[in-house]
């Protein structure tokens, strides 16, 4: 199992993750006609202008994404960004994970976010922040396994958020 670069040769990879969300009834990574007007290598190429910090809208930092792969199957995504806004110290922080139903309570949260945290200290950092819910006990624990201190809960937005430091 290895974190790969989306790629437009992952599609049927992606459409089995996006309809397991779906199925769930989670709305992450709806992509609407993903079968038409390049909608699938659109999403890609904006995901590639991400990492190079391209064409990016306000607000939005530079940030690669990965998603943890075999077998041509997607156990997860996560989202490394390079830098923090003041939105981002809120609610976001440097890395975002997530993992379709299916996969959950098997592991793949927390060797998703062990190996985004090497793909943070090769571009640099030494200190991250990560972000979740409170009542999202999943994330917190995966968090804490990956080395995660507490530092404080805010509330946001109308949520109670923890933030959490992770020194790498």
């Amino acid at each position: 199992m290895k974190l790969c670069l989306p790629s437009t040769k992952f599609k049927d990879a992606f459409i089995a993750m996006m309809l397991d969300y779906q199925r769930n009834g989670e709305g992450k990574y709806q992509i609407e006609n993903i079968e038409v007007n390049d909608a699938f290598e659109k999403y890609i190429a904006r995901i590639q202008e991400r990492a190079r910090g391209l064409n990016l809208k306000p607000g939005f930092v530079q940030e690669n994404t990965f998603w943890l792969m075999e077998n041509s199957t997607i156990y997860g995504a996560s989202r490394l960004r390079h830098s923090l806004t003041e939105k981002l110290l809120m609610e976001g922080g440097h890395i975002g994970y997530d993992v379709p139903p299916s996969c959950r309570r098997l592991g793949y949260g927390t060797l998703l976010l062990k190996l985004t945290l090497e793909e943070a200290k090769t571009i640099g950092l030494e200190r991250v922040l990560l972000t979740c819910d409170s009542d999202n006990i999943g994330s917190r624990k995966t968090i804490l396994k990956n080395g995660g201190i507490l530092e404080n809960e805010i509330e946001y937005e109308g949520r109670l958020k923890c933030r959490y430091w992770i020194t790498i």
